[in-house]
């Protein structure tokens, strides 16, 4: 009998590559103050489904004075998690059972983990996403807080499983252990 293959995602390795995925497209992000990274990761957790990072829209300009002015930016830009539901929803590819992994980083280099905002945990739960994982919770804005408390609420009550993955890793670390600096 032939051993089954193991899955990318079993051990913390698999989680690194994923994390890694998301930190490599909040990089794409043109926010000054906070990049948000997300990646999409099959039921099988082998295949990586879809991306997705803080951004306006495609088509619309990113001009300094919305990105610079908070209050327009809130209200322009789609969130990391949703830019990967819709990339995906635009390709046909179907989120269901699938996983999310979730990075943040502010504009002085903070990276950060928890949560996401209760505005994208609804439409993940909504489109099926049955996990979700980032670092462990840490330099979360107070301004946050309410909402990630509730997208916790949300995530248990939908039976979406919620996972903080080992932090004080750096990413140089994980390119290091997967050999891909």
């Amino acid at each position: 009998t032939q051993t089954p293959p193991t899955p990318i995602l079993s051990g913390l390795v698999g989680s690194e590559m994923c994390i890694r995925d998301s930190y490599n497209t909040l990089q794409l992000s043109k926010d000054p103050s906070v990049r948000v990274g997300a990646a999409l990761v099959g039921p099988d957790h082998k295949r990586l489904l879809s991306t997705g990072y803080n951004g306006l829209p495609s088509k619309v300009s990113d001009l300094s004075s919305r990105l610079t002015n908070r209050d327009l930016k809130l209200h322009l830009t789609v969130h990391a998690e949703v830019n990967a539901l819709l990339t995906a929803a635009k390709h046909g590819v179907n989120v269901e059972r699938s996983s999310l992994y979730l990075i943040a980083e502010t504009g002085s280099g903070d990276i950060w983990g928890g949560p996401p905002c209760i505005r994208c945990m609804v439409h993940l739960v909504q489109s099926g996403i049955t996990e979700v994982n980032t670092i462990l919770t840490n330099n979360i804005p107070q301004r946050w807080k309410e909402s990630t408390d509730l997208s916790r609420t949300i995530m248990k009550e939908a039976g979406v499983t919620y996972n903080e993955i080992e932090a004080g890793i750096t990413y140089n670390e994980i390119d290091e252990r997967l050999d891909l600096s």
